[in-house]
């Protein structure tokens, strides 16, 4: 059977097109994917803000899984801002109805191994990105959803969600922009 597989430009386009085998267009494509969409940085950064783009924007439950590819970027304990406009909402309705029944990430985890629903594993991924990090959330979404049913720091402006993160990680943080965190997988550099 021939497989069709592509990588995407980060423009809506089509960087690379491969067709053959699934494995090896699968192996191809991964390696292309890499080279076109994996940026070096010196060092883990105090501060990563990270936008979801427009297609992943769109809403919370999109929205949160672009934090998992920023990952590498951002020190332990330190502050991650996701810039996502959710002009859609929340997005999910498991998702939002797993944030307010489960506070604590190994209930969650207990719940889903013996009732997975689609919508709890991003509530995961949420909820893992909340224990390692600070998360500040820029987006429409009224606070009381993003403080009180996701747990998130609410900002309106990137520019505000910044000035709030340095005051918590010092004026001298390092501050590090992925610009389309849908695509872009950040990796430290191997002498650094």
């Amino acid at each position: 059977t021939v497989k069709v597989g592509q990588i995407p430009d980060g423009w809506g386009g089509a960087d690379t097109v491969f067709s053959g085998e699934l494995e090896a267009v699968f192996k191809e494509a991964r390696t292309r994917y890499l080279e076109v969409h994996c940026t070096r940085i010196d060092r883990r950064a105090d501060v990563v803000v990270v936008s979801a783009g427009n297609v992943l924007g769109m809403d919370l439950y999109h929205s949160v899984r672009v934090l998992s590819n920023a990952w590498k970027a951002v020190k332990k304990d330190g502050t991650m801002v996701l810039v996502a406009e959710c002009s859609k909402g929340v997005g999910d309705s498991n998702f939002l109805d797993y944030s307010r029944r489960f506070q604590e990430r190994r209930e969650l985890l207990a719940e889903l191994r013996h009732r997975f629903k689609l919508g709890g594993h991003v509530n995961l991924l949420l909820q893992e990105a909340l224990e390692r990090y600070r998360v500040q959330l820029v987006s429409v979404l009224p606070d009381y959803y993003v403080r009180n049913s996701f747990r998130l720091r609410p900002s309106r402006t990137a520019s505000h969600a910044v000035q709030q993160a340095i005051r918590v990680e010092g004026k001298d943080a390092k501050i590090l922009i992925i610009t389309r965190g849908d695509l872009t997988l950040p990796v430290i550099n191997e002498q650094s």
